[in-house]
């Protein structure tokens, strides 16, 4: 279970109506009752009552026994938030997803380390979702991630975009500006970057296509993208960075593609933080200097 939960479910102890309670935490209903529904799942048993023609949520047996234990927990969870504001003097903690992170912000952390001495970093490897929780519990920084992320603790502010790519084994015989006829989905190399992505490939190929790999992690796309005929759709500073290694050339395409936006996470008051500051003057600096052009910087 996460605070996250909690949070929601003592909100609808306080304020006994799902509408009012996501008004008070600034998330929709949907959201609410999905966190709720989850701490339910977790626990094994139901805290709220259900039904038509109730006009106040009420707890169950179990939600009654439950709730001096939230209480608790979000007590507990505040001192320690707190004593970790001491512990995280001189350091920063930053996660990304594994495309951004395998080729961009490498070049990134580099050049905050060798303009921030004193400082020590420390990047974490959190999966979608797991980022914003991390944020909200104060136990990650800055999180840089695609889209935007709906949290009444956390701000979300755009940073860069960059287009998607097509690229392809240097073997494979694309020549000209390449038509989307010429791609075979059982030849595809497919990674779940972004929902704007996934809404493309849908209107694209359709929502039954069966690439012929899904992936994830960037290793295992430099390795399969090598496979004569293979191909994948990737954004702008993957492509970059597969095209560097000789594992792949990107081609041009008589196609429209879509783009990625990445959202920086972080908690109101983080931008106090002079480490944070920097680190975001760090990635503009990398993405002004030439090495990926095709970024759009938006902060």
């Amino acid at each position: 279970m996460t605070s996250s939960e909690i949070e929601a479910f003592l909100a609808v102890c306080e304020y006994k109506n799902i509408s009012r309670a996501a008004q008070a935490l600034f998330i929709s209903q949907s959201s609410l009752s999905t966190r709720v529904r989850i701490l339910e799942q977790e626990l094994g048993c139901p805290l709220l009552l259900r039904g038509r023609g109730r006009r106040e949520m009420t707890l169950t047996e179990q939600g009654e026994k439950f709730y001096p234990l939230a209480l608790e927990y979000a007590g507990l969870v505040k001192k320690m938030q707190a004593l970790g504001g001491e512990s995280k003097k001189g350091r920063l903690r930053v996660s990304s997803s594994n495309s951004l992170g395998t080729y961009l912000f490498t070049k990134v952390y580099e050049r905050f380390m060798e303009t921030t001495p004193g400082a020590v970093l420390e990047i974490q490897d959190l999966k979608i979702g797991s980022d914003l929780r991390s944020v909200e519990e104060g136990m990650t920084d800055l999180a840089f991630v695609a889209g935007q992320s709906e949290s009444p603790k956390v701000l979300s502010r755009p940073v860069f975009a960059e287009p998607f790519v097509l690229v392809c084994a240097a073997g494979t015989e694309f020549s000209g500006p390449v038509e989307l006829s010429r791609l075979r989905v059982d030849r595809e190399l497919y990674v779940n970057w972004c929902d704007e992505f996934i809404r493309w490939h849908r209107g694209v190929f359709g929502a039954e296509a069966r690439p012929q790999l899904k992936l994830e992690i960037m290793s295992q796309l430099e390795f399969f993208v090598m496979k004569k005929e293979s191909w994948a759709v990737v954004p702008a500073s993957v492509a970059r960075g597969l095209a560097a290694g000789g594992a792949a050339r990107c081609c041009a395409v008589s196609f429209p593609l879509p783009r990625r936006v990445t959202h920086c996470l972080f908690r109101p008051g983080e931008m106090e933080n002079p480490f944070a500051v920097q680190l975001l003057c760090c990635l503009r600096e990398v993405l002004a200097n030439g090495d990926f052009g095709e970024i759009e910087v938006l902060t």
